[in-house]
């Protein structure tokens, strides 16, 4: 991967290949099929070890080639994963909120566009009426 420094890239896939072996579980904060994927800016992955439980915090710093660590937390499994499923509910509250409000948005903007539309049909035969009255009224005029 070009602009991933090759320490980095390997520390990467190492953590992938313990995880394939099943020597560690993947804990979150993103979902497994991510971790293919793992090119961002800021990784921050936590996981635990099949045999003994320790928690072990991943965070590399990938943009700017700063580096990271896989390091042992004093955190438990439990806490972890209360904590991204505290966070996904959040999340899921959050982007079900917008789902509301961007409806909400645009039934009005449906309706707005609607009403643009009725105004605009009203000018347009206000206009077509007033120009032939107009008429009718310079025909009289030309008529005498």
């Amino acid at each position: 991967m070009p602009g991933i420094p090759i320490k980095t890239f390997n520390s990467l896939q190492e953590t992938a290949s313990l995880i394939k072996q099943r020597n560690l579980r993947h804990l979150g904060p993103s979902s497994g099929d991510e971790l293919s994927d793992w090119w961002f800016d800021l990784i921050e992955e936590y996981f635990s070890c099949r045999q003994c439980g320790q928690v072990f915090h991943l965070e590399v710093e990938a943009y700017h080639g700063s580096g990271g660590a896989l390091e042992p937390s004093s955190e438990t499994v439990e806490s972890v994963l209360e904590r991204f499923a505290t966070s996904k509910a959040i999340f899921q509250q959050i982007i079900s909120q917008q789902r509301i409000e961007r409806r909400h948005s645009e039934t009005y903007q449906s309706r707005s566009k609607f009403g643009r539309t009725f105004v605009n049909v009203l000018v347009h035969v206000s206009l077509v009426c007033l120009g032939v009255w107009v008429a009718s009224l310079v025909v009289q005029l030309f008529s005498r």
